[in-house]
This record gives C-alpha cells, structure tokens and sequence, in this order.
C-alpha cells in the first residue's frame, strides 16, 4: 500500500481518451472517491443515474490504480452480455495500456483463453478480466486458479440477494 492517498488530477494522462476526451469534474470525482476508498480498503458501491459515465469511472480508475499505485490486479469486472463490447471500447478508449482479456465464448474458446492468456508461468499476465455474470457462474472453478485482487461488478443490485447464484459464485472466486 502506498505511504499515502494520491489525489487524480485532470492532468493526470490516464484521465484522457485515446480521442483526447477528458473526465468531466464529477466523473474525476466519482474515479478519486473510488481511488479513495481502495486505498482505504472499503468496499463500495458507485450509483447514479444511466448516462452519466459510471463504466468510464471503473476504467479509469482501474487505469489509475496501475498507472499512480503500480497496482497490477488481476482485476475481474462482471457485466451483462449486452453491455460486454460497450465495456471492451471504453477499456480502449480510456486504458489503451492495460491488458484486458475478454473471457467470452463458447467452452472451446474459453479453454483457449485461459490456457495461452491467464497465465504465464505461475503468475497471471492480464490487467483485467472482462466477463459476463453467466461465465463468472458457469466457469467459476477455472476462475478460481487466479487470485482476484479487484472485483467490479456492473449492475450490483443483481448481488442484492445473498442466496444468489451469482452472490455465491462471486464469493467463492474472491473469497472475503
């Protein structure tokens, strides 16, 4: 952990686009409330309305953790299919530098994928893994060889219900 709580400014090079887009100040509020609370080690919950960037907000704050506390992950972020390209433009667009699997498929294709990107050697050569709740379900046993650092998760309120499949799937990839 870093000797101290470093405050994400507009300046700082992660907080631009590949198109030259910059964070709005609620939005860079939104990723150094994040950045605050990791660093803190509490676990939170970013919500307000739909349009306002809360996927740009997770990426660049992922981005920020690697570029300002060298903080590798792996990270896991678990998102419905509909929004899981949505995901992988902004990963570009705002986080060119990470490397970003998309673990998506059918089984044939998720066996390639973690044999020749999860790992090389014994340790994990991807920034962040992008997924979807059903593969976080259905592959939970191959996703329990990594050691998950970070865990985001679009559309928390589907772990609202602690008897969930999907609650019980997440806790067993990332045990507490």
């Amino acid at each position: 952990k870093p000797r101290q709580f470093l405050k994400i400014t507009t300046q700082d090079p992660f907080c631009q686009s590949q198109q030259d887009d910059r964070l709005r100040d609620y939005q860079l509020d939104g990723v150094n409330w994040l950045t605050f609370s990791w660093y803190n080690h509490t676990n939170v919950i970013l919500a307000d309305e739909m349009g306002l960037g809360k996927t740009i907000q997770s990426v660049v704050f992922l981005n920020a953790l690697r570029s300002k506390y060298q903080f590798m992950g792996p990270s896991m972020v678990v998102v419905p299919l509909s929004t899981i390209d949505a995901w992988q433009r902004e990963f570009q667009r705002w986080a060119p530098a990470m490397n970003v699997v998309v673990y998506n498929g059918d089984a044939d294709s998720r066996r390639l994928i973690r044999h020749y990107e999860f790992f090389g050697g014994e340790e994990c050569v991807f920034d962040a893994l992008l997924t979807t709740y059903e593969l976080a379900l259905k592959d939970r046993e191959e996703l329990r060889a990594v050691k998950w650092r970070q865990l985001i998760v679009d559309e928390g309120h589907r772990l609202k219900n602690t008897e969930s499949q999907l609650f019980d799937a997440l806790n067993y990839l990332i045990p507490p």
